[in-house]
């Protein structure tokens, strides 16, 4: 629905390195919100838990599966789609502090 707003991010519910990838989330988290101002919101799903990609890299790799918003609303599309060097302002750092 259109009245729907928000970012998540998932990451995996088993994990050796779920710390890793918590510590991941939280970053991507903070940087996406900070500078998109797309609000948080809790809706991770059994679907979004067992994220096919989830099984596509070694289980030793940090990943997290991030929904940048809901292109359904008009204000998260006109950040996602208006404005992509937002989005990427706010994730670029993120994963740059993750990684080094």
């Amino acid at each position: 629905p259109s009245y729907v707003r928000g970012f998540f991010v998932d990451r995996p519910p088993r994990s050796p390195v779920a710390q890793a990838e918590a510590t991941l989330a939280r970053l991507l988290i903070d940087g996406h919100a900070r500078w998109t101002g797309i609000p948080y919101i809790r809706r991770s799903t059994e679907d979004s838990r067992d994220y096919y990609g989830f099984r596509t890299v070694d289980a030793m790799t940090p990943i997290v599966l991030i929904e940048t918003g809901c292109l359904t609303n008009a204000a998260d599309r006109a950040i996602i789609y208006g404005q992509p060097w937002v989005v990427a302002d706010g994730l670029a750092p993120a994963i740059e502090r993750f990684l080094f």
